[in-house]
């Protein structure tokens, strides 16, 4: 009997996505965290490529939040904001 190929679940960029999913504080955590891991690895005679990535990554989250932290606030504000009694 044959049997189909079990399905693994990837865990390929875990962390990044746990990361990303946290909005902008996880994104500029994880922006310090590939700096330091940079400048560590600089100073010691290594250079590692992924940190530059890692931070542009997350530079583009915290990007996206801001812009949906504006939006929003921008529709509260057209929208007369909150009302009493409501």
């Amino acid at each position: 009997m044959v049997y189909p190929p079990r399905r693994v679940k990837a865990v390929t960029f875990a962390a990044e996505k746990r990361g990303v999913s946290k909005g902008m504080l996880g994104g500029i955590v994880m922006m310090v965290i590939a700096a330091v891991w940079f400048f560590v690895a600089l100073a010691a005679g290594i250079i590692f490529f992924y940190p530059p990535v890692l931070c542009a990554l997350c530079g583009e989250c915290r990007r996206r939040a801001v812009l949906i932290l504006r939006l929003s606030s921008s529709r509260l504000c057209r929208s007369g904001g909150a009302k009493a009694g409501k």
